[in-house]
């Protein structure tokens, strides 16, 4: 399982997952990938730095650049995000409801796609 963020959409999906209401052992998987979420953050405004002046089609693309998260320890942290997702009752609007279609997107429909879930 994979989970693919454009640089500029980080913190949006940060905000989204930190924000949700979960408990027990989802609430752990989601603090897990919120503090990846958080770190690559703060990593990317370092490097936005060295950007200052730069040309818009260059901050654009960079903007633009996929992060990655897949495998490893943090396959199960997906997945049960992905359940998470399935479940999740609650109405969204704006910029919470494109992150959470990016997420379900990847976390849930490629998963049933497979027949996994």
């Amino acid at each position: 399982m994979k989970l693919e963020i454009k640089n500029r959409d980080v913190l949006y999906v940060h905000d989204l997952l930190y924000g949700m209401a979960i408990s027990g052992v989802k609430s752990v998987h989601r603090t897990r990938l919120c503090k990846l979420l958080a770190k690559k953050f703060n990593e990317l405004k370092e490097e936005a730095k060295a950007l200052e002046g730069a040309p818009v089609e260059e901050i654009a693309a960079f903007e633009a650049e996929l992060f990655a998260i897949e495998g490893g320890n943090l396959q199960n942290t997906l997945k049960i995000i992905g359940l998470v997702l399935q479940d999740y009752e609650k109405e969204l609007e704006g910029k919470d409801a494109e992150m959470f279609e990016l997420l379900y997107s990847q976390l849930v429909e490629e998963e049933e796609t497979h027949g996994q879930v």
